[in-house]
């Protein structure tokens, strides 16, 4: 457990080395593993929990796709970066599926920073 940073991001609060992403990551079945991108601002408060989590990943051999941008935990920032975020899952998609799946052409999101989205 000592692995682990301080300023642990869970996603369940019931059990921390069964219920955080780093316990899940642990048992993941690396067969059946989920395509894996995550992306953080370098002025993201939670920048320095994506780099302990790409860390662990890459010390259990899991495959992932990282990359730290300019910006922070915010709307631009995401608004910004969801397409690359869509295109790399659509990728993943086409070749599980072994067909092209139409969203893995050019792909156009946005939202407004505003109470809606459009």
């Amino acid at each position: 457990m000592d692995d682990y940073p301080q300023n642990r991001f869970y996603i369940f609060r019931i059990n921390y080395f069964q219920d955080c992403l780093f316990g899940l990551a642990e048992r993941a079945d690396l067969l059946n593993r989920p395509a894996m991108r995550i992306d953080c601002g370098v002025d993201d408060g939670l920048l320095g929990s994506n780099r302990a989590f790409r860390d662990h990943l890459a010390k259990l051999g899991i495959p992932h796709e990282y990359a730290e941008f300019p910006g922070a935990h915010s709307w631009d920032y995401w608004d910004a970066h969801v397409q690359e975020a869509i295109r790399f899952h659509c990728m993943e998609l086409d070749k599980l599926s072994g067909t092209e799946i139409r969203c893995s052409a050019d792909v156009a999101v946005s939202v407004t920073t505003g109470p809606g989205l459009r």
